[in-house]
């Protein structure tokens, strides 16, 4: 570092100003050290770096703004060491004792450490200007918060830093003193009492920390339980030992006494060099060669994407064509030309004319109402990300890539099979709604009926860029019959195939459960067999109800794909449900949840378009893990076996099964595009009303 004028006369300063540039360096590559959990990402935002990305799950939330505070305090410094006339002033003011404090304690925290520099609000005690937590939202009075430096031992630990000396603290006595003598000497007050600041019992600054943190601990227990957190504060500059001098006195040992007695555990000094270790990072090898599993579990983001004309029809030539596919049609041009045209008659008395040009001005996304333009312009997103990156190419990839030990399998639920036909049938158009039928085997023309494999595999891909690119005929449908041999045939069932399974399988599958267990509880008496222990709702099937009681499977029982299912009565008129949000988690829904609990269950791959369920999965993931209601992700990857299956090791050659793979969400678009795209050879076209008899 470059010698500063000031350097000589403030050498303490200099060397605290190196001392936090190191810090800031350190602040600016620190990782957290966590294994990364086995996702496959080929979505987008994989590649930008975005900060809501979900392998961002384990950055520490105020780590910016410790590096932030750290910036202001070494610009402060450099300017100050760098004035002439530093020399002879007396030494700055700085934040640096308790910044660095900060980091000590994040090195030294137990981990995981959730946050730093955290406020948790809580309602005060007997302070009744403060309205209830019904009128908060009302009278905008925000309730008071407690300063947590380091959230650590996955919020079972608050650790708060106070840099206090015993100069200060006897400053606030000798302050507390003057107001117990200017009582004494108003003693012959005559009259009504007179207000006094005296102490009625002891208190300080200290004590009033310690009060507010017990305060928030007891409105903030730890997420997921009842369990309060530990309270510790540091006391990284007051000596409750001194007993000579200026600076003893009697007051301060028993300030940390009653810290104690309030259940806050009391630590003294700075940390010692040997505990700051920075940690290194984590490297998981097995993320670097994740690969789908054999066997693939999808959800209805994916199905609705695999439908989309965004995925199957052709990409515009250029950005500028692309920014104009969903412009709305021509009979929305004239209606909004009509109504431009009454306003300015209304407002100057006469046609203005023009009105055959108007019909024909070209509009862009900005000329739309706010939600058709917010629409318009997702789709747009979407249409450019696919003509960067297009979904079947990268799922035929990743596949090929790795397809050793059998063909690739696509497996859903039923529940998923039924509400994409419900919202294909509502909101797609005739191209989408053709592929949606014949997805799952069933006649456009009449969906009450079903066809043959074959014509419904090159329904689905007719008119597509891509012919037959992937293996998604016949659909697979996860059935509780499946999870059990069938009689005579041993050792056949999927959780006999399915081996060892990951860590994160386990704590994946013991959070779904968890999540499903609130929405549905059982009979306190019931006690559920094998087959049934992660099906909190069971899938239904047309052929068949599962009511919870133990199945056994048939001999020569089949697995149901969309070939061998019956179809299903769809009515366009009825009104889609909206998806039941799961009680743990709004961003969750029941659907999303069950279906992640299948592919966990059995050491599957669940592809997904729906990077808002990740992240809300991995945070329920953390939360559980706090909780003691999952394992908190072994290492190993192994089962209680020692054994590795399609969840461990996936059986294809050279990587690990991932437990989820993201890819890019692909919206039903076909009725927003403003051209109408005929497939050659068919009636299939935007323009029809209704799938041609």
């Amino acid at each position: 570092m470059v010698e500063v004028p000031g350097a000589a006369t403030h050498p303490e300063l200099y060397d605290l100003l190196q001392r936090l540039h190191g810090i800031y360096d350190a602040v600016s590559n620190y990782q957290p050290p966590n294994v990364q959990p086995p996702i496959l990402d080929s979505s987008f935002e994989a590649d930008t770096g975005d900060d809501t990305h979900w392998s961002h799950q384990d950055h520490i939330p105020g780590l910016k703004k410790l590096k932030e505070a750290l910036k202001l305090d070494l610009d402060g410094l450099e300017k100050f060491l760098e004035d002439p006339s530093s020399a002879h002033r007396p030494p700055l003011s700085t934040n640096a004792p308790y910044l660095i404090s900060v980091w000590n304690e994040l090195l030294c925290a137990p981990g995981p450490v959730l946050s730093v520099f955290k406020t948790f609000l809580f309602e005060p005690k007997g302070d009744v200007r403060m309205p209830p937590s019904a009128q908060r939202k009302k009278t905008g009075v925000r309730p008071p918060g407690a300063k947590v430096d380091i959230v650590g031992d996955g919020g079972r630990v608050w650790i708060r830093i106070n840099t206090m000396k015993n100069s200060r603290l006897l400053a606030e006595f000798r302050e507390i003193d003057s107001y117990l003598t200017e009582s004494e000497e108003d003693s012959d007050w005559d009259g009504d009492e007179r207000p006094t600041l005296a102490q009625t019992e002891f208190d300080n600054s200290i004590l009033k920390m310690g009060r507010t943190l017990l305060q928030a601990a007891q409105s903030n227990p730890i997420e997921g339980t009842t369990e309060l957190p530990r309270v510790v504060m540091r006391l990284t500059r007051l000596d409750p030992l001194t007993t000579e001098g200026p600076e003893a006195d009697p007051r301060i040992a028993t300030t940390v006494e009653k810290l104690e007695e309030m259940g806050i555990e009391v630590q003294l000094g700075e940390r010692e060099e040997e505990e700051l270790v920075v940690p290194a990072p984590i490297e998981d090898v097995d993320t670097q060669t994740l690969v789908p599993s054999r066997r693939i579990n999808l959800d209805l983001s994916v199905l609705i994407a695999l439908i989309s004309d965004l995925t199957h029809a052709p990409l515009p030539a250029s950005i500028e064509e692309a920014n104009k596919r969903f412009i709305p049609p021509k009979e929305y041009r004239e209606w909004k030309q009509t109504r431009k045209r009454q306003a300015r008659k209304k407002g100057s008395g006469s046609d203005s004319g023009g009105g055959a040009e108007d019909v024909d001005e070209e509009l862009s996304i900005e000329d739309l109402p706010h939600d058709l333009a917010t629409h318009s312009r997702a789709l747009t997103n979407q249409l450019l990300g696919e003509m960067g990156r297009s979904m079947i190419q990268e799922i035929r990839d990743r596949i090929s890539q790795s397809a050793v030990g059998g063909a690739t399998e696509f497996w859903v639920t039923t529940e998923a099979r039924d509400r994409c036909l419900r919202i294909v049938s509502k909101i797609g158009a005739v191209n989408e709604k053709r592929r949606a039928f014949a997805l799952f085997c069933l006649d456009p023309s009449d969906p009450t009926q079903t066809i043959p494999l074959a014509e419904a595999e090159a329904l689905f891909w007719l008119g597509s860029r891509f012919d037959r690119a992937i293996p998604l005929f016949p659909l697979h449908f996860h059935s509780a019959s499946l999870l059990v041999a069938p009689v005579g045939v041993p050792h056949t069932s999927l959780l006999d195939e399915r081996g060892g399974r990951h860590a994160f399988f386990k704590d994946l599958a013991g959070t779904c459960q968890h999540i499903l267990d609130q929405e549905t509880m059982p009979h306190p008496n019931s006690r559920p067999s094998l087959q049934f222990q992660f099906i909190s709702q069971p899938t239904p099937f047309p052929s068949q109800q599962l009511n919870g009681a133990p199945t056994v499977a048939a001999e020569g029982s089949e697995v149901l794909t969309s070939a061998t299912t019956p179809a299903i009565d769809l009515n366009p008129e009825e009104e889609i449900q909206r998806a039941v949000v799961t009680k743990a988690n709004p961003r969750l829904t029941a659907h999303t949840v069950e279906s992640m609990l299948w592919g966990a269950e059995l050491g599957w791959t669940t592809l997904t378009a729906n990077r808002t369920s990740v992240r809300a999965i991995l945070k329920e993931m953390r939360i559980a893990r706090a909780a003691g209601k999952t394992g908190g992700g072994e290492k190993d990857g192994r089962d209680e076996t020692g054994e590795e299956g399609e969840g461990g090791r996936s059986g294809r050659e050279g990587g690990r099964s991932a437990a989820l793979w993201i890819v890019d969400p692909r919206s039903l678009a076909e009725q927003m595009c403003s051209q109408t795209v005929v497939v050659p050879g068919t009636d299939f076209d935007r323009s029809n009303s209704k799938v041609p008899q």
